[in-house]
C-alpha cells in the first residue's frame, strides 16, 4: 500500500502494490490491514506531525505486522525527526538519496518482519520529548537565550544532537534587521535573534554533517 510518488512515477511494480494519490487515502487503506507494507511519501518537514501520528495509529491498532516505511523524496528529516518517528513505530525510512534499486531492496529486505519495539500510548508525551520547543523564528536575545538553553540541557535529546548556533553577517549593502526578515524558519525549534551586526541562528536537532542543507 503506498502513495504513487514513492515509485517516481513509475506504475505498479506488480498486482500486489495498490498505489494511492496521498497519504491520508494510504493511511485509510492501512487500517484494515494486519502484515501489509505500507509506504508513505515525506516531501516536506510539515508533513511530520501529521506523519507521525498516522504512523503511530497504525501502529498502535494493527499491531507488530504491519511493515511501516517512510521514502524521504525531498530532504526534510533532520535527526529528532527520524527517532520520532522510529519511536512512532516505522520499520524503515528511505533517505533521499537513496536510487529505486535500493529502495525496492530495502522493501523486499524487511518482508516477514515483526515490529518488536515498544510504542509509547501517549503521542503527545513521545512528540514533546522528541520535539520539547514549540517556538520558531525571531526572538528577542534573552528569550532566545533562554530557549536555547531548554534544549541544550534536555536530557532526553541526544547529546551530540541538540542542535548548532550559526552567526551571520549581511554583507555591508545589508542592513541585519532587513536580513531578519528574510528568516522565517518552517521547522519548530529553528530560532533567530539579532546581536549587534550579527544574526544568530540556532537550528535545533541538526548535526554537523547535515548543515549545509539546512
Amino acid at each position: 500500500l503506498a502513495h504513487k510518488s514513492v515509485l517516481e512515477g513509475a506504475p505498479p511494480l506488480s498486482n500486489q502494490w495498490a498505489l494511492f494519490d496521498d497519504n491520508t487515502s494510504t493511511y485509510h487503506r492501512a487500517e484494515q490491514a494486519n502484515a501489509a507494507t505500507v509506504i508513505f511519501s515525506l516531501q516536506h518537514s510539515e508533513q511530520i506531525p501529521q506523519l507521525a501520528g498516522q504512523i503511530h495509529n497504525l501502529r498502535r491498532t494493527r499491531g507488530s505486522g504491519l511493515k511501516i516505511v517512510v521514502r524521504e523524496m525531498q530532504t526534510a528529516l533532520r535527526y529528532s525527526d527520524e527517532r520520532l518517528l522510529l519511536a512512532c513505530g516505522v520499520n524503515a525510512i528511505v533517505p533521499y538519496n537513496a536510487a529505486m534499486s535500493r529502495f525496492l531492496t530495502l522493501l523486499e529486505g524487511i518482508q516477514g518482519q515483526t515490529y518488536n519495539r515498544h510504542v509509547p500510548a501517549d503521542l503527545t508525551a513521545l512528540m514533546q520529548s522528541m520535539q520539547p520547543l514549540q517556538e520558531r523564528g525571531y526572538l528577542p536575545l534573552n528569550a532566545f537565550c533562554h530557549s536555547v538553553n531548554l534544549l541544550v540541557n534536555n536530557t532526553l535529546l541526544p547529546e551530540n544532537g541538540k542542535g548548532l548556533l550559526v552567526a551571520l553577517r549581511p554583507v555591508p549593502q545589508l542592513k541585519p534587521e532587513q536580513a531578519l526578515t528574510l528568516c522565517k524558519p518552517r521547522r519548530y525549534g529553528d530560532l533567530v535573534t539579532l546581536v549587534n551586526d550579527r544574526l544568530y541562528l540556532f537550528l535545533s536537532s541538526c548535526r554537523f554533517s547535515d548543515l549545509n542543507t539546512a
